[in-house]
């Protein structure tokens, strides 16, 4: 059986665009812009404060994105917000962020003890996608929000929290002002 020089023209490219397909998806790589928030583990944060006694590291706040595989408004909420220049300008210095997979089976050390962060989900009570859980600088839960935000409405939330307005007045209060 012969193959005609345009069907072997055709396998070929259809060869090397699998091939390029293949090589660039990377299913658990998480990937962001260079000018929105700087992914972390918690733990690579576990790991860092550990070595914080050694170094004069200054503990920070956590906002953690909460998100399955199969949420859309997860996607757009990478997208629009956590890819946004000023969310990460404003976040980035005060927070680490974390991105947790609520049906991932993965380990995942969260306070000195090994749970999947699907166990950790559960135990913030997550029943929604996209969720943001903030947290305070020893892990402590703020506050939890169970939506989209966009970019101002997440930026006005990580000022709530890491500014500490969230210990003197209410958010109605702090967004009255």
């Amino acid at each position: 059986m012969q193959i005609s020089m345009k069907n072997k023209i055709l396998i070929g490219a259809a060869l090397l665009v699998s091939v390029i397909c293949f090589f660039s998806f990377k299913p658990n790589e998480i990937q962001h812009s260079s000018n929105g928030l700087k992914w972390t583990t918690f733990n690579d944060v576990d790991k860092l404060m550990k070595k914080k006694t050694k170094k004069n590291i200054v503990a920070k706040k956590y906002v953690v994105d909460v998100y399955t595989d199969w949420c859309g408004w997860c996607k757009k909420m990478d997208k629009a917000t956590f890819e946004d220049s000023a969310v990460g300008a404003y976040a980035n210095p005060k927070f680490y962020s974390i991105k947790l997979n609520a049906e991932s089976k993965n380990i995942i050390k969260y306070k000195g003890k090994e749970m999947t962060e699907a166990e950790l989900a559960a135990t913030w009570g997550v029943r929604g996608y996209p969720t943001t859980v903030y947290l305070d600088e020893n892990q402590e839960v703020i506050t939890q929000i169970s939506s989209y935000l966009d970019p101002n409405q997440f930026i006005q939330v990580l000022k709530f929290t890491g500014e500490n307005i969230y210990k003197t007045k209410t958010w109605e209060q702090f967004v009255q002002q």
